[in-house]
């Protein structure tokens, strides 16, 4: 079993935790699961999407990240909502989508706030990919 709050990154087999994944995902909408449990999901997601990115599938990397758009606040934190975006950001820029790169941008600005002390890390990752996407369409 897998613990959320456990960081994974992704490596080796990576097919295998595809179909695994796959798996937990068609089953925890038959769950009726409480809000803490939500949180944990979208912890999840971010897990995964962060795993996917790392062992260079930016392409899937994103398509996990915005799986969960538009963000439902009954449905989402807005701490991992944020880092989600983050990644969907890093991943669109790696596939070369500035646009997309641009949007998920915003939308970790705007959920971000009031969350400052826990991204700190992700705030100067957003500087740096702010400045990237500035040079290479510049």
């Amino acid at each position: 079993v897998v613990r959320p709050r456990e960081k994974i990154v992704m490596s080796g087999d990576t097919a295998r935790a595809d179909s695994i994944f796959r798996e937990v995902n068609r089953r925890l909408p038959l769950l009726d699961l409480p809000s803490t449990y939500l949180a944990e999901d979208d912890e999840y997601a971010y897990y995964r999407a962060e795993g996917l990115l790392a062992n260079g599938r930016p392409r899937n990397a994103l398509e996990e990240a915005l799986k969960k758009l538009p963000y439902s606040k009954d449905k989402s934190t807005p701490l991992w909502s944020a880092r989600r975006s983050l990644i969907a950001a890093k991943a669109a820029y790696r596939v070369r989508e500035y646009d997309e790169t641009l949007r998920r941008i915003a939308d970790f600005d705007a959920l971000a706030v009031g969350e400052e002390s826990d991204l700190r890390t992700g705030l100067s990752e957003r500087d740096a990919l702010v400045g990237m996407v500035a040079l290479t369409v510049a």
